[in-house]
């Protein structure tokens, strides 16, 4: 993180006005958070709502969102140049999508499944804010299978969706190692025939003098190097 703390994040977003305060009533629930999709969806500014209904004397009197909603203030956020590109990073793994679907589910019986399939299911996804780059390239991938995902709920936590999973609130999409998770009540299923992949990367300041930062992306590097021997290894 480049900033000392949020304080100083809000301010600078409010220095560059790249932060709109809302002053009027909203309703927290889900006025405030059909707000904040619409504004993250067309990469809006940073939000601060300073009115919420019903919490006018409580410890959520006001609330921060979409802060890292467009590449570049990810990249102002932790410290890299504003161009740095998504893409400019350390892979760490590359792993299939996955289909999670409440246990009973239909599509369960299947193997694996299309894509397409989910067409007129209600998703739980993470909001956009939370990670701007994945959720877009989950957006993107349902519409090239032919369809707009109809998110029914929200969640920044993993286990959180996995239980409104197993709830039967919706389906949703996640990488393969969540399998290893073994949520009771959730079904996973591979998607065919094309595989969308997910991959999850390091993202660093280059310039930076931290011996620290240095070892631990040495140490990263290095152990990529091992599992790619290791796969390549079982493969032949």
């Amino acid at each position: 993180m480049a900033f000392e703390d949020l304080r100083a994040w809000i301010d600078d977003l409010e220095e560059r006005k790249d932060l709109q305060r809302v002053g009027v009533e909203v309703d927290w629930d889900e006025e405030l958070g059909a707000i904040t999709r619409e504004v993250s969806s067309q990469f809006g500014p940073a939000l601060f709502f300073e009115n919420i209904k019903d919490h006018k004397n409580s410890l959520c009197r006001r609330l921060f969102t979409n802060g890292t909603g467009t590449r570049e203030r990810v990249c102002r956020f932790i410290g890299v140049p504003e161009t740095t590109s998504y893409r400019d990073m350390v892979p760490i793994f590359k792993e299939p999508l996955v289909a999670l679907l409440p246990k009973g589910h239909s599509l369960g019986r299947h193997r694996s499944i299309p894509l397409r399939a989910l067409r007129d299911e209600h998703f739980v996804l993470f909001p956009r804010q939370h990670a701007p780059g994945y959720y877009d390239f989950l957006i993107d991938i349902c519409r090239r299978a032919g369809f707009d995902p109809k998110p029914v709920q929200e969640s920044e936590r993993l286990h959180t969706i996995l239980s409104l999973v197993a709830m039967g609130r919706g389906v949703s999409l996640m990488p393969r190692c969540v399998t290893a998770i073994g949520r009771k009540g959730v079904v996973c299923r591979p998607l065919r025939p094309r595989i969308p992949i997910t991959e999850l990367g390091l993202v660093y300041n280059p310039a930076t003098r931290s011996q620290l930062v240095r070892s631990f992306i040495t140490l990263i590097k290095e152990s990529l190097v091992k599992q790619r021997d290791g796969e390549r290894h079982q493969s032949s």
